[in-house]
């Protein structure tokens, strides 16, 4: 009995014992949580808000690394690294993001000072780091530092690089960044008592300036020039040290000219002798020109543009309480992901979403069913893909021959093709009997008094046509080159182009039915557009022509001024507006007649739009100005500045969303049409100078980038990028979207469609010899019809 009192004495000793530590482990967790949390919103701690493939961290004094997770933290001193095909997504929350690619390595050197305000200094040693801060507050800082370079900004959007050489190149889409050559001469001459403390600040200042790198362009500083740059300033100072004693802040002070000069002299005679630096001696004459002797300059590069794009201030992490982590896995791993349209990395993918709101998540890989399901925060999902089913071939119809009924007998006849339905027999009201009665001798086959039994066709089975594959090529009997053309219209089932003063009409089975001649002859003609069941035109000239589908002119007016040849015509909800270079805008009814003049004492260079079932008219003039206007109360309802200097893009969109593009930035704007209120901006820096307008159709607005290389789908209500793809080629003429796909022609005779909901490519389409480039583009349920100079082709769909 003892014993068991003993063993009881025991088991409750024990289990208070576990009670106390779990609830002080809890309290500590607990405590440490809210502490973490405490060290993010302060900025002391950074948050990893998504990893995609492998990313490990350890401590700056640490030996072992560790794999690095969506939701952990980062604090001064840590340090990050990334795998090949690898990258993570890490936030200041509220005061900036990073998006740090594959094989990068960088030290999180300092993120706020002792005064609390933000000191974010890292230390990319190697690989490519995208970086939007926001914008600095008095006395605070953020650089990079490279073995090369320092780069400092204050609320900017930018990338930096370091290459396997320490070459350090940085790319600027937004604000300004500064960038500092790294000299280690002045330093090191301290140390060597060669200058004086209070003269090493000074020297910098004089001999190693920092180059500006502005919007639009990336700059690339050589490493093998810095250290030949670097050679040559310390050789410099040491020769002048030697002949009038060390350099002080007191000589700096007295005689800061002559010293700098004097080192810069020095110098000169070595730099100048290294071909790789190209400077003149004139040159050197300047201090500024060793800084510039080691810098390249360029406009941003496509691949610059795209790294630009993965960071933006709408996706700084505000408040952590917010989110929460998700992880995507796939089998087979891979598997392109999308949320909410957006694409997001390659899987096994982590990433922190909100917590109250669900996504549409999307897997896609090529050879497997696209998987799509909601998601909300929280937990694990791997999604086991299922390979794609191969196409079945099938067979063309067949004639099918009714039974044949003679002498009472029923004879079925059963059609060879396995595919094919069964084929009810007839009724026969006679009894059925099982052989004829005749009075002839027995015979083998049954007499037949009609039509003969018709056998089944035998032709081989045929596979249908694949989306891509060429159903025929035909003359147009006109020419038609991609250059000679405005942007194309397909409308009532008929393409209409203009050339010069020409209006063409061309059926879908490559006939030419009209070719117009509008005089004068010396005009030239807008893009058509269509509008109140009417084919729309304008000329440099300011007429306006209204033309009935099958090519008879409806109506003709004289707008009384000249017309911006890029800005068209539109018409919608029985009206139609004409913009022109001084005399604004003149609204004519469907029928031709004059309702309203709309004064503008600027030019207006882009195509307006007609919203509200003819009410609402939406426009912009010369000064960036964006106004809406009331059509019957002939007044202006709202005037918005976007911060745009000038819209020459059309505006497209619909009721609830109007799209804008700025040609001078690549930034998209949607506003709402009826107060002008901004909805979002997104900045695609690929598009900056694009050739090619923008094209809406369903929520989508379609664009192409200025090289002409890329394809773009944005959703007209958010801004959001869905479709970013790279054909590998050069795009021609203007893209073509319908039911949700989009196409596209090529420079040498190629068309791709690609479907806005799977991501997929659906159309592909080589010719098998050069064709020349495409001109128009246009598609329907039954093909895709590509026109170059000469000919219409048309392609499975």
């Amino acid at each position: 009995m003892a014993e068991k009192k003993g063993g009881l004495k025991v088991f409750i000793w024990v289990f208070s014992f576990l009670l106390v530590v779990g609830v002080g482990w809890f309290a500590l967790t607990k405590f440490s949580a809210v502490q973490l949390k405490g060290k993010i919103d302060s900025g002391e701690a950074m948050l990893v808000s998504m990893t995609v493939g492998q990313v490990d961290a350890k401590k700056g004094d640490g030996t072992e690394w560790n794999p690095l997770y969506s939701d952990d933290t980062l604090q001064m001193g840590d340090i990050v690294r990334t795998g090949t095909k690898s990258y993570c997504e890490l936030q200041m929350v509220n005061k900036g993001m990073f998006r740090v690619e594959g094989d990068t390595e960088l030290v999180i050197a300092s993120l706020i000072g002792d005064t609390g305000k933000m000191d974010a200094k890292i230390k990319l040693s190697k690989g490519q780091v995208a970086i939007k801060p926001k914008k600095l507050g008095e006395g605070e800082v953020f650089q990079v530092e490279t073995s090369s370079a320092i780069a400092a900004v204050r609320g900017t959007t930018f990338s930096i690089t370091v290459d396997d050489q320490g070459s350090t190149k940085v790319a600027v889409s937004e604000g300004k960044v500064s960038v500092t050559p790294k000299i280690n001469a002045i330093d090191n001459a301290e140390k060597k008592g060669q200058v004086s403390k209070d003269s090493v600040a000074m020297l910098n200042e004089e001999l190693v300036k920092a180059i500006d790198v502005s919007p639009g362009e990336e700059m690339v500083m050589d490493q093998k020039k810095i250290n030949t740059m670097d050679k040559a300033i310390a050789q410099a100072i040491d020769e002048v040290s030697k002949e009038s004693g060390p350099i002080t802040g007191e000589k700096m002070m007295a005689s800061k000219a002559e010293i700098s000069g004097a080192i810069v002299t020095k110098a000169m005679a070595v730099i100048v002798s290294e071909d790789d630096l190209k400077v003149t001696p004139q040159e050197m004459v300047n201090a500024y020109s060793i800084s510039a002797s080691v810098v390249t300059k360029q406009n941003l590069t496509e691949e610059s543009k795209k790294t630009l794009e993965t960071v933006s201030e709408d996706k700084i992490v505000k408040d952590v309480d917010l989110f929460a982590k998700i992880t995507i896995g796939a089998t087979p791993a891979g598997a392109e992901v999308y949320l909410n349209d957006e694409f997001i990395g390659l899987a096994p993918v982590q990433k922190l979403i909100l917590k109250d709101k669900t996504y549409n998540l999307m897997l896609v890989k090529e050879g497997y069913d696209n998987y799509t399901a909601p998601i909300q925060a929280g937990g694990n999902i791997n999604i086991e893909m299922k390979v794609e089913a191969a196409p079945v071939a099938l067979a063309p119809e067949t004639n099918v021959v009714s039974p044949v009924v003679t002498n009472d007998i029923q004879t079925d006849v059963t059609p060879v093709e396995p595919d094919k339905p069964v084929v009810d027999k007839p009724k026969v009201d006679k009894p059925k009997v099982n052989k004829p009665k005749v009075d002839k001798p027995k015979v083998d086959k049954p007499v037949v008094d009609k039509n003969p039994i018709i056998e089944p066709d035998k032709t081989p089975i045929v596979q249908k046509p694949k989306a891509g594959d060429l159903i025929w090529n035909k003359p147009t009997g006109v020419s038609l080159s991609a250059g000679s053309i405005n942007d194309p219209l397909y409308y009532d089932g008929k393409i209409f182009a203009t050339s010069g003063n020409n209006l063409y009409i061309l059926s879908i089975d490559g006939t030419l039915l009209k070719s117009i001649a509008i005089s004068p002859n010396d005009q030239t003609l807008t893009r058509p557009e269509a509008g109140n069941g009417l084919i729309l035109v304008g000329s440099d000239k300011g007429k306006v022509y209204a033309y009935k589908p099958n090519g008879d002119l409806a109506w003709k007016s004289d707008s009384g001024s000249p017309a911006f040849p890029s800005a068209s015509p539109v018409g919608s909800g029985g009206v139609v507006a004409v913009p022109t270079m001084d005399k604004g805008l003149q609204v004519f009814d469907k029928n031709g007649t004059l309702k309203a003049s709309v004064e503008s004492k600027e030019v207006i260079f882009s195509s307006p739009i007609i919203l509200k079932n003819g009410a609402l008219l939406v426009y912009a003039n010369d000064t960036g100005d964006v106004i809406g206007y009331d059509i019957a109360g002939k007044s202006k309802i709202w005037t918005q500045s976007f911060g745009i200097k000038r819209i020459t893009y059309p505006f497209v969109g619909s009721d609830s969303v109007v799209v804008i593009l700025d040609r001078s930035t690549g930034m998209l704007i949607g506003f709402n049409p009826e107060t002008g209120k901004e909805l979002w901006r997104n900045t695609i820096a690929d598009l900056k100078s694009t050739e090619v307008n923008p094209v809406y159709d369903e929520g989508y607005v379609i664009l192409v980038n200025a090289s002409k290389t890329t394809v773009y789908a944005v959703k007209a209500s958010s801004g959001s990028k869905v479709l970013d793809k790279d054909i590998k080629g050069k795009i021609s003429g203007k893209p073509y979207v319908t039911k949700k796909v989009v196409y596209v022609g090529t420079s040498d005779g190629k068309v791709y469609g690609y479907d806005l909901n799977t991501k997929k490519e659906v159309v592909k389409y080589s010719p098998e010899s050069d064709t020349g480039e495409v001109s128009i583009i246009v598609a329907d349920s039954e093909g895709v019809y590509s026109v170059n100079e000469t000919d219409m082709t048309k392609i499975q769909n």
